[in-house]
């Protein structure tokens, strides 16, 4: 009874991602003179640094068991999907159009993913704060010379 209070489905233990009201914010506050994915990866960057410090081992177990069970990766594609819907919902509602919104949604979250999960299967990775980093930069648009 008292687990079931906290959590209401047992798999909410391992894919839980309550930060989806702080990312959707700081992507929300970015410059609207940006592209649309550099406010995205913008916001996604300084969230990062503003959420709580994680327990390294502790969230690496929760995402190697979550990948590797069918059933909590789709509850953690859910998870992605409601993250990356709040992000779009903060550019539309600050006059990005929808499909540049979930475009730019989809991609910055789907280049966060991809480096949390390399990251949780590779022991010798560093840290977690780096590989987000990394994996963020890979999308930061440059101005042409």
């Amino acid at each position: 009874m008292t687990f079931f209070r906290y959590f209401p489905a047992k798999e909410l233990v391992v894919v839980d991602d309550p930060y989806d009201p702080a990312i959707a914010h700081a992507v929300a506050v970015q410059p609207p003179g940006l592209p649309v994915v550099e406010r995205v990866r913008r916001g996604l960057l300084a969230a990062w640094t503003q959420l709580e410090d994680a327990d390294h081992a502790e969230f690496r177990r929760r995402l190697q068991i979550g990948a590797g069970h069918r059933g909590l990766r789709a509850r953690m594609r859910e998870n992605n999907q409601r993250t990356e819907a709040a992000i779009a919902a903060a550019l539309t509602d600050r006059g990005v159009p929808g499909f540049e919104a979930v475009v730019a949604a989809g991609a910055v979250i789907g280049a966060l993913t991809a480096a949390l999960l390399e990251w949780a299967n590779d022991p010798d990775a560093g840290p977690m704060g780096d590989a987000v980093t990394a994996a963020l930069a890979l999308l930061e648009i440059r101005p042409r010379r």
